[in-house]
């Protein structure tokens, strides 16, 4: 059964601070507000996960993300209902909720064709702005002329991210502690059938709520590589 956001769980991530995420960023240390200092509140965040289950990869580049929004309202107000314009576009059937990573409502976790230019088509018909991509082998993907320049046109950051947490070549590390990471990570994989989600995976969750810290890693890179791995 679905995850169902209720008023129990409503703008849960909105307890979090800029001082919860430990950022590197080209090896340096950067604090929360400089490395996020471009984003605005009208930020579009998007997930490309194409297994449905591969997104809680990049769980803490997203809260990072979800928090930089929360930030931009608390500079100008400390009381707001708000949350941001993020999606998760996903192959897969039946796809996850990411409501946990305040992608909601449901219509925000978006089912995606495995035509690659059909797929672009549906996130920059969203007017994604970062779009964050699993670490798979790229593919030759050919776009037609429009959406080529809808993609150069909407697209400014991309970021690879590996389902496992970890990928070749980091230039971005972040680290927090485990909670309440690993158990949102857990809620979103309690939102699909067990057996469409890999047992080493979901082992591998269970074992990281062991630990009192958690560490992804991501690669900035260029959209027009990013797209190839649509």
């Amino acid at each position: 059964m679905a995850h169902l956001h209720s008023l129990t769980v409503t703008m849960h991530s909105s307890k979090l601070r800029g001082s919860d995420f430990d950022i590197q960023w080209q090896n340096q240390k950067s604090d929360h507000a400089t490395f996020f200092s471009a984003y605005t509140k009208t930020g579009r965040l998007g997930i490309f996960a194409p297994n449905a289950y591969d997104g809680v990869g990049a769980i803490l580049l997203t809260m990072a993300y979800v928090t930089a929004f929360y930030n931009c309202y608390r500079v100008e107000n400390d009381d707001f209902f708000s949350y941001p314009d993020f999606f998760a576009f996903q192959q897969a059937e039946p796809i996850a909720n990411y409501s946990m990573f305040d992608i909601w409502p449901q219509h925000k976790n978006v089912p995606v064709s495995e035509n690659a230019n059909e797929t672009a088509a549906t996130i920059t018909d969203r007017g994604i702005n970062i779009l964050l991509i699993p670490n798979y082998s790229p593919r030759v993907n050919t776009f037609e002329p429009v959406q080529q320049e809808a993609i150069r046109r909407n697209i400014q950051r991309c970021f690879l991210y590996a389902p496992n947490g970890q990928v070749e070549n980091p230039n971005l590390k972040i680290t927090c502690s485990t909670e309440p990471f690993t158990d949102w990570a857990q809620a979103v994989l309690n939102t699909l059938p067990q057996n469409t989600v890999p047992k080493n995976f979901l082992n591998q969750w269970k074992n990281a709520s062991n630990q009192q810290y958690i560490s992804q890693t991501f690669q900035e890179i260029s959209t027009e590589a990013a797209i190839q791995h649509l």
